[in-house]
């Protein structure tokens, strides 16, 4: 893991222990940023939390002995040195309504991927309908689909962009699963 990988996973962390009344638990959290039970993080990024709170190991590792040689740590707490550092983190006035306003710009930008997604809904249901009398009629559902493709793509991209604006480790498959939540399956 490169520095910029570590900051950004401590980063999160903080943000998900603020926005979870102060606790981090290690799942979610932590499975999140690849680690698991058997791969724990490394000493180092352990340190690092504790500049920022304290963790709590509430597995008693006589009871697993086979797991004698994990350290992994069930929660994190944020204390008020994390709780300040987060603060300084926070961009000024200025950076947020800037961040705002292109969040802003990027939601109407998506508006009419949504309508044409919505259209397109429509056009292939009515289609699966008269499919059911004829069915070669459903070929014609092949000349929009680039089209249907291109706007969701455009949208998770618009919807991917806002996270990174706003600093959150966000995904493009989390992107991806928005986009389609929008409609209900055929």
């Amino acid at each position: 893991m490169n520095q910029k990988e570590f900051d950004k996973a401590i980063l999160f962390v903080l943000r998900y222990a603020i926005e979870h009344d102060g606790v981090a638990s290690y799942n979610p959290c932590m499975y999140h940023l690849g680690y698991a039970d058997n791969i724990p993080p490394s000493e180092e990024f352990n340190n690092e939390l504790k500049k920022y709170g304290s963790l709590e190991y509430s597995r008693n590792l006589d009871e697993y002995s086979y797991l004698n040689h994990i350290s992994s740590w069930s929660c994190f707490r944020i204390d008020e040195r994390g709780r300040r550092y987060m603060k300084e983190l926070e961009p000024s006035e200025l950076g947020k309504m800037i961040k705002s306003v292109l969040t802003l710009c990027l939601s109407i930008l998506q508006l009419p991927f949504v309508i044409e997604g919505w259209i397109s809904y429509f056009l292939h249901y009515t289609l699966k309908i008269i499919s059911a009398i004829f069915f070669p009629i459903v070929l014609i559902s092949f000349i929009w689909w680039p089209i249907d493709l291109l706007c969701g793509l455009c949208w998770m991209g618009c919807d991917w962009l806002k996270h990174i604006i706003w600093d959150k480790d966000f995904r493009w498959e989390a992107s991806s699963k928005r986009w389609t939540e929008h409609f209900p399956e055929l």
